[in-house]
């Protein structure tokens, strides 16, 4: 058994709009055991398992918590974690449940939607729509920053078969993002999030 779990290294490939634009939107749905397939792909020993795991949202994050977990707990001593993206391919919500989708249940469970949960929070918190304009702004504008001093060092590139690069940069950074251009956005849950809950 360890005391300790050490990341070695850590690398990323770059975000893409989870749109029909988006570059990653063309490589086909996560089907299959995608961790599998990486590492047969990989041409890893074939006694090297791979798994998958799916919470929605930090499921990357999960994976990494997990290894640690299990290398803490003397299972193994040396795991390769990390996430997928799929937004682009399987858009949020798209798989239904009940959760979403079964009013008895998600009045049960007191469920509420991300933006309608966010919008809410902004208001009983009094976070103006200048305020969170300028927090997204500002988020922008240091990421421009970050991108234009290479301060992302771990970005890997997504190649084709041909070697020819699909995706070698953060497709969501918005360097000329103003707070007048975001003030002119129409807000997808502001009516909702304002009425607030019992």
């Amino acid at each position: 058994m360890s005391d300790n779990a050490y990341i070695y290294e850590a690398i990323r490939t770059p975000r893409g709009r989870g749109k029909r634009d988006g570059a990653l939107h063309p490589l086909g749905d996560q089907g299959g055991n995608i961790a599998r397939t990486a590492v047969l792909n990989a041409e890893w020993d074939v006694d090297v398992p791979g798994m998958q795991i799916n919470r929605f949202c930090s499921s990357g994050l999960e994976t990494v918590n997990l290894a640690a977990m299990k290398i803490l707990s003397g299972w193994e001593e040396l795991i390769v974690a990390g996430g997928v993206e799929s937004m682009s391919r399987v858009p949020m919500g798209s798989d239904g449940g009940a959760l979403m989708y079964d009013p008895r249940v998600s009045t049960r469970v007191k469920f509420v939607p991300q933006g309608i949960g966010a919008d809410l929070i902004a208001t009983l918190e009094s976070f103006s729509r200048a305020d969170v304009d300028q927090f997204a702004c500002n988020s922008q504008k240091r990421a421009a920053n970050a991108r234009a001093n290479s301060y992302f060092k771990s970005i890997v590139p997504v190649t084709d078969q041909n070697g020819l690069p699909i995706l070698d940069h953060d497709e969501l950074i918005r360097p000329d993002t103003t707070t007048e251009g975001l003030a002119n956005l129409k807000p997808a849950f502001a009516d909702l999030g304002a009425m607030g809950f019992d």
